[in-house]
């Protein structure tokens, strides 16, 4: 319970006085390192150390689940909408 306290903390300092970066899991993805996930989710590889200390983070393996402090929204990875194909509807 404190670390993940102080892991919150931590993340609140790195955004700034008035706004909270929300902690989210993440799975690894093959080729990520803790700077490419820092990138894509707006923090930095400190931040994700911080926020999962105690777990082993080196090496970085595909499916590995690890906490992230997610300080940019989060885009989808699909689309919202209608899957499928698009088609064109024309008049003859």
């Amino acid at each position: 319970m404190q670390t993940h306290l102080l892991a919150l903390l931590f993340a609140i300092t790195l955004a700034g006085p008035m706004q909270a970066c929300p902690i989210i899991s993440v799975n690894a993805r093959s080729g990520d390192t803790l700077a490419t996930i820092a990138r894509r989710y707006g923090t930095t590889s400190s931040a994700i150390v911080a926020v999962n200390r105690g777990h082993a983070l080196t090496p970085l393996l595909p499916g590995q689940t690890i906490s992230v402090p997610a300080c940019r929204p989060v885009r989808p990875r699909w689309p919202s909408g209608p899957i499928g194909p698009r088609t064109r509807v024309t008049s003859r």
